[in-house]
C-alpha cells in the first residue's frame, strides 16, 4: 500500500473520519498530520512527513463528471 485516498463529501471533509481511517494503519507506518488534515486541503497530502503511506485528499468535482455525461447524451439526442 503506497496511498489512502480520501473523495467525495465525507473524504473531502470529514477530518475525523480520516484521522479514525488512518489509525487504523499504524502498523503500516501511516502518520496523519492532525494539524494538516483538520485544514481539509483539497488535493493534497495531509500525512506526517515521516509517515511511510501518504493519506491524499483528492476533490471529487462530481458537477464536472455530471455536466461531461450530459453533454454526452445531449449530442445522442437527435434535435
Amino acid at each position: 500500500l503506497d496511498a489512502v485516498v480520501f473523495t467525495g463529501g465525507v473524504g473531502e471533509n470529514a477530518a475525523a473520519v480520516r484521522e479514525a481511517a488512518c489509525a487504523g494503519l499504524k502498523f503500516m507506518g501511516m502518520q496523519l498530520d492532525v494539524d494538516r488534515n483538520g485544514q481539509s486541503p483539497p488535493d493534497s497530502n495531509v500525512a506526517h512527513a515521516d509517515s511511510k503511506l501518504a493519506a491524499i485528499i483528492v476533490r471529487a468535482e462530481e458537477d464536472w463528471a455530471i455536466a461531461r455525461a450530459c453533454w454526452r447524451l445531449a449530442q445522442k439526442q437527435p434535435s
